[in-house]
């Protein structure tokens, strides 16, 4: 068979035939004796690929297909990224005066002494938990402690984010148990917060048959009925509207020793920054609170604006 395709011969081209960009030199000696010439990305590799094992007609309509899906895809990825410059740019800006404002009032804070800190915002639309949510979350929940059953301990169970998450958890921890006063700070500030990064829990609550096996190597007596009693004892009749169904209007139902290393050991990204600072001085945070949540803030439409703004003193030893 027959498997040139006469009609693509651009060997002189510097554009890459499928995804359009402007192929590297690196790119260009690699497909020096090609009349195919792509970049090396895998989308456009993957296409390459494809051209031995088709007719050149049904290539040729295998590529437009692809070129449009992969070009599409592209120029979404770089209006997104021109997005979030600009938003990034105008919180700051925003931010910037805020402070400017705060140092104005307060004689005694200086920029050297005064950290900045914007935070996001929780859902608060509290509402009754569906039959539907809470199905769902009882299905998760026997899934995983059926599954958890299978290993002797944690340390069987097959290794994934919820081993990462437990790891910083324990890193996390053993920061902030040798400064008390900075846990303080960081639990008051993500105290304001109300859920900001609980909007992703669902019906899954981030709990995992790690998180359950680890739970049980703790407490070697709970059988797994009293286990699933223990955790459905625990749903909410009402949850807040579009966030984790343990999400309640005064904080997540389940008892921290229940929860998650993910949801345990989680502090947003600015916190995080804030807590690995070298030294924190006394002065003040300020927090700026935007109305996003933690995972939606270069999202378009979704609004960005200022709805509290905090000074919380501090005096970290």
């Amino acid at each position: 068979m027959n498997n040139s395709f006469t009609n693509l011969q651009h060997t002189n081209q510097s554009e890459c035939e499928v995804c359009g960009c402007n192929m590297s030199h690196v790119d260009a000696l690699l497909n020096k004796s090609s009349e195919f010439p792509v970049c090396r990305s895998f989308d456009c590799q993957r296409v390459l690929r494809l051209k031995s094992s088709m007719t050149p007609a049904l290539f040729k309509s295998h590529l437009e297909f692809d070129k449009k899906q992969i070009r599409q895809r592209r120029e979404k990825n770089i209006a997104l990224k021109k997005h979030v410059a600009e938003v990034t740019k105008k919180l700051q800006q925003e931010n910037d005066k805020i402070l400017q404002t705060t140092l104005d009032k307060h004689s005694h804070l200086t920029k050297e002494n005064v950290r900045l800190l914007q935070i996001p915002s929780g859902y608060s639309k509290l509402a009754p938990a569906s039959k539907t949510r809470v199905e769902k979350y009882i299905e998760h929940v026997n899934s995983i402690i059926e599954e958890a059953g299978k290993f002797s301990s944690a340390s069987e169970v097959v290794y994934d984010q919820h081993h990462d998450a437990h790891g910083k958890m324990l890193q996390v921890e053993k920061r902030l148990n040798k400064t008390p006063a900075l846990r303080d700070i960081s639990d008051r500030i993500c105290t304001m917060c109300k859920g900001g990064c609980c909007t992703k829990g669902g019906e899954h609550a981030y709990l995992s048959v790690f998180t359950l096996r680890t739970y049980m190597d703790a407490n070697p007596d709970l059988t797994a009925e009293m286990l699933r009693e223990l955790y459905l004892s625990h749903i909410s009749s009402q949850s807040i509207e579009g966030s984790c169904i343990n999400h309640s209007n005064t904080g997540c139902a389940l008892p921290r020793e229940l929860r998650s290393a993910i949801c345990n050991g989680y502090y947003c990204d600015a916190l995080k920054a804030y807590q690995k600072t070298d030294k924190q001085e006394e002065g003040a945070v300020l927090v700026v609170q935007r109305a996003y949540t933690n995972w939606n803030w270069s999202e378009p439409d979704v609004s960005n604006e200022v709805v509290n703004v905090s000074l919380v003193d501090v005096q970290i030893k």
